[in-house]
């Protein structure tokens, strides 16, 4: 159900419920319909551009409309300010990549264990325009994605080691993040979290490298990102 117009300010001394709790009955719905403006949106399908599928003992979130109207606007012509040969070559590759992978997304069961790890990385002086580097990480929980990212660094780096520091800095200030999170809704992990970074073959490459097709599916399926042909 979703209350129009609810705005929660300051802290509450009140329970909140997630989901009805055992004792809840059916009815009370009606009669929240007779007092509020209400809405009953059934199980959760799409938000926010993210489509979500859902078994007994698993979720799938995929961005298959999202990826379609992408390539539809692109088939339109756009105007440019100085387009050349090469901006139109990588524009086409991207969208090859769009298109061959439009039905992939990532599966969530519900049996992974709430054990957080990281992994880091960082390519060296890939920018050709001004040398900086690129920072990959990404986060599991047990054996689910949750959480990733790529930013170019803003200073440059004078060697591959001082790039991959940048990097792991970078991790750290997010894995503070995330456990803080969890410990707002009261979960705690019982051990410390592991932060990998290397190299060569990092998991992490893949946000931050140009890999060979085979190291590259590899790593997507490392992430679970699989492919789901609709029904």
């Amino acid at each position: 159900m979703d209350v129009k117009n609810a705005f929660l300010n300051g802290d509450l001394q009140e329970e909140v419920y997630m989901q009805p709790p055992s004792r809840y009955p059916h009815s009370s719905n009606q009669y929240l319909s007779e007092h509020f403006e209400m809405k009953d949106l059934g199980t959760l399908t799409y938000f926010f551009g993210l489509e979500i599928s859902s078994s007994f003992d698993s979720h799938y979130l995929s961005q298959t409309k999202y990826a379609s109207d992408l390539l539809a606007k692109a088939a339109k012509p756009q105007f440019l300010s100085a387009p050349r040969s090469t901006h139109y070559v990588a524009v086409l590759r991207v969208l090859r990549y769009v298109k061959g992978t439009l039905f992939h997304g990532l599966h969530y069961s519900s049996r992974s264990v709430l054990l957080l790890c990281a992994d880091s990385d960082a390519d060296w002086a890939g920018d050709p325009t001004d040398h900086c580097s690129t920072t990959g990480f990404c986060f599991f929980l047990g054996d689910s994605l949750i959480c990733w990212r790529n930013k170019k660094q803003t200073l440059v780096s004078r060697s591959s080691t001082e790039s991959e520091y940048h990097a792991l800095a970078d991790t750290a200030q997010e894995l503070l993040w995330l456990h803080w999170l969890p410990l707002d809704m009261g979960v705690t992990f019982s051990i410390a979290t592991s932060l990998y970074c290397d190299n060569r073959s990092a998991i992490a490459d893949i946000f931050t490298k140009t890999l060979p097709p085979g190291c590259f599916q590899d790593l997507v399926s490392k992430l679970k990102l699989i492919s789901t042909l609709p029904p």
